[in-house]
């Protein structure tokens, strides 16, 4: 998802239950495919029920997804902003 995200930087997400919330959808989230993949994108309503568009920064968007779950981002830490010793 870059420039929203660069290598390095530590995202933060909590994820109380499986399935999708609606509240969700336009939020940028965590979303795990049912087949085991897990993006970083922003959540959006699909064609059909239950099936979600995930959107990026830098790609075409992922169209139709069915999602094991999908949970908003809760903050983020830019490896830039860490120190190191």
């Amino acid at each position: 998802m870059l420039p929203k995200f660069d290598p390095g930087d530590i995202i933060y997400i909590s994820r109380d239950n499986d399935g999708v919330d609606m509240q969700d959808v336009g939020a940028v989230c965590a979303c795990r495919l049912v087949t085991g993949e897990t993006y970083l994108k922003q959540l959006a309503k699909g064609t059909k029920p239950n099936l979600f568009t995930l959107r990026s920064y830098n790609a075409a968007d992922m169209e139709d997804c069915e999602l094991a779950w999908a949970t908003p981002i809760r903050a983020i830490t830019p490896k830039h902003a860490r120190r190191y010793n």
